[in-house]
């Protein structure tokens, strides 16, 4: 290549004869630097395969001449844009190992299957794919086995750390003690189509990092840690830690977590996250999640402690241990506040601890819980309350809502809430609330419900398909906004109701009702998830 550089050079300066010698030094220098940067940059990326027929003595650059284990992809340094193929529907034991082994953005390294399905990694007592600081990887249509969270194992099954620009997509990861997918301090990376399924500690977990993206994840049938007899255990999702930021999940789905967590105390959740600040829930569903005999929890969707500007929105919380959606801060945690709850539905959650939808709940002490703006949700709960205050969060703002109950609208201390355009039922009719059963007297005797001393919200059937809700099963997110259970009837009472929350609180409503329904044009609001 260079020869035939040169050669054109030269023919071209000496048949003009106008150049001078100093031009042809300076040209040279320019081919020569091309010609360098050709060489250096040029793409030779190479696929390599390994197959439970192969031998590590191959090349490995055909499926003919396929490696055959783990250790000789461990032991290869790999360059940007190379390809890791396995062979379908074989089993490979042992940890596939990445360390500091690099992609570039537009060629990344890929690791994924090659044939008719998927190939299996078995990691047996340990981890099964370890990725430590090896950025712009993708690894898709794997699965990930452990010996089992009771039979061996003692770690996670994924270990992400410090490995930014991943991809994980299509993937199983069951069979370990710790969490299924563990994440430490990853930033912009996606993780898809993840199936977390009977691990103990949590089936994804996510501490530390930035700019994350989960969706259309599961993490069904977690149960719990048999080691960690000192905190909870069995969760689904958990973003949280070493105050995590920007992330977002969507379309995933948390059931089943938590029933064997070996302690009591505070427990597991489905769908949550803790000192974390800008985190996103959106068209989630989080149903029967447990807990321990003794154990606390059992939530479907929470925002712990720490927790700062964070968002649950378009999620349904259906048959959980404990309450749908928990607004918790534990002493000694970083602040929490300033985070909404909006467009959401709970269906008879709290089954275990305390019969309710919405929880109130803080540990600490002083002014650490504040600001909690719930909007536009639907709570229906046959068993006790619609919300329980255990503690109050001052600077609350809670409009918009359609509260069901059984015995009374709002259990604990809520003095230091405001309450405006809700709707209020009593399950067979009329109202309950410290023991008044007259929702005007209520409303006067609390000084709630008032706008400029007019009462706004209303004690009314908001007509709804209450028999469809009361059956309700549903397991896939991307269905939920086929449940037209849940919008209102047309001579419904609470439709145009709604306070218009950016003129009264200064509170952004949102894009879209919880069936993606635009209601930035809209000119009226309802109350309830529902704006039609």
């Amino acid at each position: 290549m260079r020869q035939i550089h040169f050669v054109l050079l030269y023919n071209i300066l000496h048949n003009s004869r106008v150049l001078i010698k100093i031009q042809f030094f300076v040209i040279l220098s320019v081919v020569l630097s091309c010609t360098t940067d050709y060489f250096s940059t040029a793409s030779y990326a190479t696929t390599y395969y390994v197959s439970s027929k192969g031998r590590d003595t191959n090349p490995g650059t055909s499926m003919n001449s396929a490696w055959a284990t783990l250790e000789k992809v461990n032991g290869t340094d790999f360059l940007p844009g190379d390809k890791v193929l396995f062979e379908a529907g074989s089993t490979f034991s042992g940890k596939l190992t990445f360390i500091s082994k690099s992609g570039l953005a537009g060629k990344r390294i890929i690791v994924s299957s090659y044939g008719s399905g998927r190939a299996m990694i078995n990691g047996g007592d340990g981890v099964a794919f370890l990725n430590t600081g090896s950025n712009y990887m993708t690894v898709r249509n794997i699965d990930f086995i452990g010996s089992g969270r009771k039979a061996g194992n003692i770690t996670a099954g994924i270990s992400l750390s410090k490995a930014s620009h991943t991809v994980l997509d299509s993937c199983s990861v069951s069979g370990f003690q710790k969490a299924g997918l563990n994440i430490s301090n990853c930033d912009s990376s996606s993780f898809t189509y993840i199936n977390a399924h009977d691990n103990g500690s949590a089936g994804i977990y996510a501490g530390g990092g930035s700019n994350l993206y989960f969706g259309y994840c599961r993490a069904d049938n977690n149960p719990g840690d048999p080691t960690n007899l000192t905190n909870h255990s069995g969760n689904g999702i958990l973003i949280g830690g070493n105050q995590i930021n920007h992330c977002l999940v969507e379309y995933c789905e948390a059931s089943d977590n938590g029933w064997d967590m070996p302690r009591g105390g505070n427990g597991p959740a489905g769908i949550w996250c803790y000192d974390a600040s800008y985190i996103t829930f959106q068209y989630c569903l989080a149903h029967h999640n447990k807990t321990s005999a003794n154990g606390g929890d059992g939530d479907g969707f929470d925002m712990d402690g720490g927790s700062t500007n964070c968002t649950i929105q378009y999620c349904l919380a259906y048959s959980n241990m404990g309450p749908g959606f928990l607004l918790c801060e534990y002493s000694r945690s970083n602040t929490w506040e300033n985070n909404t709850l909006r467009y959401n539905i709970s269906i008879n959650d709290a089954t275990k601890n305390g019969g309710t939808g919405i929880l109130f709940w803080y540990t600490g002490g002083g002014t650490n819980f504040k600001n909690a703006f719930i909007f536009n949700n639907l709570v229906y709960n046959n068993l006790d309350n619609a919300i329980w205050f255990h503690d109050p969060c001052p600077g609350s703002r809670i409009s918009n809502n359609i509260f069901i109950f059984k015995n009374k609208a709002f259990n604990g201390t809520y003095s230091s809430a405001d309450f405006s355009g809700n709707c209020y039922w009593k399950i067979g009719g009329g109202f309950n609330c410290d023991s008044i059963t007259d929702f005007t007297t209520w409303a006067n005797k609390k000084d709630k419900e008032k706008v400029n001393g007019v009462i706004v919200g209303m004690n009314s059937d908001p007509l709804l398909d209450l028999p469809s809700i009361i059956s309700l099963t549903i397991t896939d997110p991307t269905k939920l906004k086929t449940l037209t259970q849940f919008m209102l009837q047309a001579n419904s009472p609470c439709i145009n109701k709604g306070m218009n929350l950016k003129q009264l609180y200064n509170i952004d409503p949102g894009k879209y009702d919880f069936f993606g329904i635009s209601i930035q044009a809209s000119k009226t609001f309802n109350i309830g998830p529902c704006e039609h």
